[in-house]
């Protein structure tokens, strides 16, 4: 088992910086896992994997990215899995309109490369998405809510 952090070079935003994610690798299978910290690649050190003292939030960052490496550590020590890890979800998970939304906040603080007029599309496909939600009586909208009745029911909404 190994759980490490790693800095994502593969994708950088407009602003320079990549995201840092935690590697972790258990019997002969990994993954890279997202976290929410971006830095530039000058002000990381590879081989500590972590924040260099040259950022000013380096203390901060660097107790974040442990934190996520102890909590990973810890669902291995606890007898976990990958697949048990990629199965964490926070309560609301499985929410249609929590995903939307917070795809709309990261594409506004410029997580991804998608242009504003496409989130205005995203938004507009939101906000009906809420309204049938409303008119349905419907108090969230999963995923696995996604059929081909709700597909009949919503293009005539």
């Amino acid at each position: 088992m190994t759980v490490k952090a790693v800095l994502w070079k593969f994708f950088t935003l407009k602003n320079g910086t990549s995201n840092v994610k935690i590697y972790a690798y258990q019997n002969s299978r990994y993954v890279y896992l997202k976290t929410d910290i971006h830095v530039a690649p000058e002000q990381w050190d590879e081989e500590r994997g972590e924040v260099k003292k040259t950022h000013p939030q380096y203390k901060m960052i660097n107790a974040a990215i442990q934190r996520k490496i102890v909590e990973i550590s810890n669902h291995f020590y606890s007898g976990g899995d990958l697949n048990g890890l990629l199965r964490k979800k926070s309560p609301q998970s499985g929410s249609l309109l929590v995903f939307a939304q917070n795809f709309i906040n990261e594409i506004e603080k410029g997580l991804h490369e998608i242009k504003p007029s496409t989130n205005k599309k995203h938004k507009g496909a939101l906000s009906r998405l809420r309204m049938y939600c409303r008119n349905n009586d419907l108090e969230d909208f999963a995923f696995e809510d996604v059929t081909l009745e709700f597909y009949y029911r919503y293009s005539e909404f």
